[in-house]
């Protein structure tokens, strides 16, 4: 999945239970916590959004019902910014050995969810700005948008996974009771659950 030329992470996969910033109730994040604790200093005291666990350059984040074993993605998004420049550049080695953070994060918690016999679904790039576009000032980019969906692909294809079109009626109310904001849902009743998510669908689902 990373390639054999690429670094792995080199720290502790953390799952975190209502740790995300400003997270609603059963929110689920997937973090790799730098190993040594100076790194993770490091990288908590960086600019960027910081929006999950200290120490960690990113997470996938996502909201999940036990009782129903539901789970839904809403983001892979990094906590700090990539140098560039004079911006981290007290992290720039830290930050390339890191950066495969968010194909780590994602397959630790799809394969978390398979565990626990969840339905899983994942927000595609073209829903990201609807559902978190918090400041009109600070747009989600067409890059972010073409990496998120770039990142599902490649994960679901190495975990061996059928990305599928949602149409069981039970499931997407359910979702959209419990586990959608107000902005998704109105996005998912106006345009249709297709234009907005993914159904994760397992080997033997297909």
């Amino acid at each position: 999945m990373v390639g054999e030329d690429q670094p792995l992470p080199d720290g502790i996969l953390v799952l975190g239970r209502n740790a995300h910033l400003g997270g609603r109730a059963e929110t689920i994040s997937f973090d790799v916590v730098a190993r040594e604790l100076d790194d993770a200093l490091a990288i908590g005291r960086a600019a960027g959004r910081q929006h999950t666990v200290p120490g960690s350059v990113g997470s996938t984040s996502g909201t999940f019902d036990g009782e129903h074993h539901l789970a839904l993605l809403w983001e892979v998004q990094p906590n700090v910014y990539k140098p560039a420049g004079e911006r981290n550049r007290a992290i720039a080695k830290l930050y390339r050995r890191h950066r495969n953070w968010h194909l780590i994060t994602l397959a630790a918690a799809l394969e978390w969810f398979a565990l626990q016999k969840a339905t899983t679904f994942i927000l595609r790039g073209a829903a990201l700005a609807v559902t978190h576009e918090a400041d009109p000032a600070k747009p989600i980019s067409e890059a972010i948008t073409a990496m998120h969906d770039r990142t599902v692909e490649q994960v679901a294809r190495a975990l061996g996974l059928t990305l599928a079109t949602p149409t069981n009626e039970d499931e997407l109310t359910l979702l959209g009771t419990t586990m959608m904001n107000h902005a998704l849902r109105k996005h998912v009743l106006r345009e249709g659950a297709a234009v907005a998510m993914w159904r994760v669908q397992q080997p033997k689902d297909v």
